[in-house]
């Protein structure tokens, strides 16, 4: 009971931190930010291409591992390309979100209308120089996400692998509390963002190399 309570309070705190200071910590983030775009993605991968559960094999980890070090080492490398890496992680989340909502299942059609999303989002943001604004929007709302994810692990007896299966319909449809929570969490983090950040913009290195 302990560790979960601790685990819980610490997920908690660092998504708070992304939901209201995450553009001021991409400097620092972005490689860690990286990295769990990156696990994410190759997980399900292997879940729409296979059909298996999402991480419920030896595969899915290593996939999901190999892909989350490839991206992170990327965003670390050449930083500003974290950029478009947020805003395909954005254009993604709300492609396939949307999908879940409306009863479809996770397969290889809706992760390719993710990546998709991904690309046409990624493309947008550069062409018209939104990197700032979209990287706000993005971290508000992936650490709002995290923040209600934790509390539905930490206060409501559910299978994790059932939660992780469809997380954002799982969290969004199991109680409409936890939609309100998540949608005043993430407004509140832009609002608060595009406050603090009127006059600061963060600068990124090129590359690395």
């Amino acid at each position: 009971m302990y560790a979960s309570i601790c685990g819980t309070l610490s997920a908690l705190l660092l998504a708070c931190l992304t939901c209201f200071l995450g553009y001021r910590l991409l400097a620092v983030w972005m490689p860690a930010l990286g990295f769990f775009i990156g696990f994410a993605l190759g997980a399900q991968a292997l879940q729409a291409v296979f059909g298996i559960g999402f991480l419920s094999t030896a595969a899915s980890w290593i996939t999901g591992l190999l892909a989350g070090i490839a991206m992170g080492l990327w965003c670390y490398l050449v930083p500003r390309a974290g950029f478009a890496v947020l805003a395909g992680s954005l254009g993604y989340g709300l492609g396939v979100g949307l999908m879940a909502l409306f009863g479809l299942d996770f397969n290889l059609v809706t992760f390719l209308s993710g990546v998709a999303a991904a690309i046409a989002t990624a493309r947008i943001t550069l062409h018209y120089k939104m990197q700032k604004y979209v990287s706000i929007v993005a971290t508000s709302l992936a650490g709002a996400f995290a923040a209600v994810f934790a509390l539905v692990l930490g206060m409501q007896d559910v299978p994790t692998q059932v939660t992780l299966e469809n997380p954002l319909r799982f969290m969004l449809l199991d109680d409409p509390a936890w939609t309100v929570l998540f949608m005043l969490l993430a407004i509140a983090g832009s609002v608060f963002q595009l406050m603090i950040n009127r006059h600061f913009t963060v600068d990124l290195p090129r590359t690395r190399l």
